[in-house]
């Protein structure tokens, strides 16, 4: 478990860093972040084939999106695919490790073709709480 409190925005806008077209099961690099920056991703899929849309309408399991990371493999609602997907989280932002902090991922790979969009986030990590 962890408490959390309310405090003052320590974060910037999301800004743009680099966008790849990325094939399935292809390793993604993933872009270096600042020692202040929160990196994201979000993906967008190509379009599918009318049989993987309609196997999709018919049953959910048909063709699941997953995204592999760390020696881990994720499943990733459609949905959500599209972000922000937290890829790098620098230890000095105070999260616990067992929460996801210090997570600093250096590639992924998704299990369809698609376009990923990665941004970075500045922290000031100067503001207390």
């Amino acid at each position: 478990w962890m408490l959390l409190r309310k405090s003052g925005n320590r974060c910037s806008a999301a800004v743009p860093v680099a966008t790849r077209q990325v094939e399935a099961g292809q390793p993604l690099a993933i872009p270096r972040a600042g020692p202040d920056q929160i990196l994201v991703v979000a993906f967008t899929e190509r379009r599918a084939s009318t049989a993987v849309r309609l196997g999709r309408a018919l049953d959910k399991s048909f063709h699941p999106l997953t995204v592999g990371a760390g020696g881990s493999t994720f499943r990733l609602p459609r949905a959500l695919a599209d972000g922000p997907l937290l890829v790098s989280l620098p230890a000095r932002a105070g999260w616990p490790a067992a929460f996801g902090g210090s997570t600093a991922y250096e590639a992924l790979t998704f299990s369809e073709a698609g376009t990923a969009t990665f941004s970075a986030i500045s922290l000031d990590l100067d503001t207390g709480p």
